[in-house]
């Protein structure tokens, strides 16, 4: 588990839930950057950190921000002429590339990294873009959009806000990665919706919340869903408070919240694991 300051991580011993600080989790970024995770309404987000398996070592940065072998991470230039900057976990060494535009990393994926770009005028992170990580050189896939999550085959988010369709968060899009196509998902208006995980089906995990209600799905397919949990809004003490992202495992998701760590299997559904708060920092191992 990691919480959102610096040297707050530590491990959650299963099946006791007890947590164990490590010292070792005390990492930052180096100056001139930010690790925002989140691409919400105005690309915004949380600050954490992750565990990094592959190198046994803590990383200052979502786990999203990894790349696939863990022998890098990314993120993101809060100098005004933008760009990302790429540190290898095993010597610290990073270089800044696609500078020129400011950007909001999603996710690091074998393609490379998936990033939205700020909008001059609105200052909006939207549309979705890939940028190699050696040359640079970014990709425009799409213009619309403000991307949340990256999944097998496509990315998921909201709509981007304009002055006539300002309210856009009732709704997710899917962005097809082989075909392009940007197709409305799921509706759920009065509702915020965020992607906070995927099964080990591959489905997205939508967490629907208000300040009344509270429900999760688990995307089937366009206007497909099974509602997996109902409860109270985001007003109550009982209010499930998501730390995206979840991670699924051969034993379900596990997703940090409010309420500490819980799994998320069919047979049980949501099961309080540990009373420690914070994301997901890795697996369970």
């Amino acid at each position: 588990m990691s919480g959102y300051q610096a040297g707050s991580g530590g491990f959650v011993t299963l099946p006791g839930g007890d947590f164990s600080p490590d010292p070792k989790s005390n990492v930052s970024l180096p100056a001139g950057g930010d690790a925002y995770y989140g691409g919400g309404f105005y690309g915004g987000g949380f600050s954490s950190s992750s565990y990094d398996y592959a190198k046994g070592r803590w990383l200052p940065v979502p786990r999203d921000y990894v790349s696939p072998d863990g022998s890098t991470y990314a993120y993101q230039s809060n100098e005004s002429d933008g760009g990302i900057y790429v540190v290898d976990v095993a010597n610290g060494r990073s270089r800044e590339i696609a500078k020129g535009s400011r950007w909001r990393v999603v996710e690091w994926r074998a393609p490379g990294i998936y990033a939205m770009k700020q909008d001059a005028a609105t200052y909006i992170y939207h549309g979705l873009y890939i940028i190699d990580s050696n040359t640079g050189v970014p990709r425009g896939l799409t213009a619309q959009g403000t991307w949340q999550a990256i999944g097998k085959y496509a990315a998921w988010g909201t709509e981007f806000p304009t002055p006539a369709n300002n309210d856009t968060q009732h709704t997710i899009i899917r962005f097809d990665l082989t075909t392009g196509r940007v197709a409305a998902y799921f509706n759920q208006p009065g509702s915020y919706l965020s992607v906070v995980a995927f099964d080990e089906q591959n489905r997205p995990i939508i967490d629907a919340s208000n300040d009344v209600a509270q429900q999760v799905w688990a995307l089937n397919g366009a206007n497909n869903a099974d509602r997996i949990y109902s409860g109270p809004g985001n007003r109550s003490k009982d209010y499930i408070a998501f730390s995206p992202p979840g991670v699924a495992d051969s034993h379900g998701i596990w997703f940090g919240t409010g309420q500490g760590l819980m799994l998320y299997s069919t047979a049980d559904g949501f099961k309080k694991m540990s009373g420690a708060t914070g994301q997901v920092g890795g697996g369970c191992h």
